[in-house]
């Protein structure tokens, strides 16, 4: 039996886990490679309104999680739009563009929050 100690059924209690200023997913030092999981988590990741941290939600679970940039990435422009890392997909007119730091960022209001998020062009 492992010692690993579970919030549930995905997330592991105490895991630190860091999304990188390139996208790159990691937990407790470790290169989260598998795609699906790296998948799940942009899909779950939010601005958690309470404590202003960002978390990873999935079901009735969740962990928050270090952020060394930002936590949405713009990963395509489709009929339009710009697609970001979380699924969403949003018109340029709907925000603002800002280059920081030799990197582009789209600034958008999170529909959930109502607060400003930018998504970094990769």
């Amino acid at each position: 039996m492992s010692d690993v100690k579970r919030s549930g059924t995905f997330l592991v209690k105490g895991e630190k886990i860091i999304l990188t200023r390139n996208g790159v997913w990691v937990a407790d030092g470790t290169e989260i490679t598998h795609q699906r999981t790296c998948d799940a988590f942009f899909r779950a990741v939010r601005l958690n309104p309470e404590t202003s941290q960002f978390e990873i939600k999935i079901g009735y679970e969740r962990i928050e999680i270090e952020v060394e940039d930002t936590a949405f990435f713009v990963t395509r422009i489709e009929n339009d739009k710009l697609c970001l890392s979380s699924g969403l997909s949003l018109k340029p007119s709907s925000g603002t563009f800002e280059y920081r730091d030799s990197s582009l960022y789209f600034i958008f209001t999170d529909p959930n929050s109502n607060t400003p998020l930018r998504a970094k062009f990769l």
